[in-house]
């Protein structure tokens, strides 16, 4: 989610590898333009080289957000429930 224009973008993902995770955000990302800064939480796809390597090439801030307080990225969260609705009501 856009933190600035609260923009949702939903992509399908067959796993949640880094490669995976990566493919889909240079899509988004040549789509969009890169951002100053990308929040996450600490799932292994986040915290690996590969991950590690397209932030730092590509000059991204990356923010994780406390392993045991979901509650410090509300705003994403909110995102993530209002989508995961939408999709079980299709």
């Amino acid at each position: 989610m856009d933190y600035y224009s609260r923009w949702v973008e939903i992509a399908f993902m067959s796993n949640k590898s880094a490669n995976t995770v990566i493919t889909k955000l240079r899509v988004m990302f040549a789509t969009h333009g890169l951002p100053d800064e990308l929040r996450s939480d600490n799932g292994p796809q986040f915290a690996s080289g590969e991950f590690q390597r397209l932030v730092n090439e590509m000059d991204i801030k990356h923010v994780t957000n406390s392993p045991h307080f979901p509650q410090s990225n509300g705003l994403a969260e909110s995102g993530v429930k209002i989508a995961k609705h939408i999709l079980q009501t299709e």
